[in-house]
């Protein structure tokens, strides 16, 4: 994935989420839903259901265009 995003020149994917949920992010990683669910995580979700059915990915937003937001962490 590294070699992709460098071939792409994509500096930063950003990951939307609940302040409630840095603590387990610092703990455990990204993690997605399903193994949030099946290992009792406790999670608060942005939404009640995943109607694109991918519960075992990671939702992240790439930095353009986005860009205003990667300032913030550039």
């Amino acid at each position: 994935m590294e070699q992709l995003l460098k071939q792409r020149r994509i500096d930063w994917l950003l990951h939307f989420t609940q302040a409630e949920n840095l603590p387990n992010i610092f703990k455990y990683g990204l993690l997605p839903r399903s193994i949030l669910e099946t290992s009792r995580i406790k999670s608060c979700f942005n939404d009640e259901y995943r109607y694109d059915e991918c519960t075992d990915a990671v939702c992240t937003s790439i930095e353009f265009p986005n860009y205003k937001m990667s300032t913030l962490f550039g």
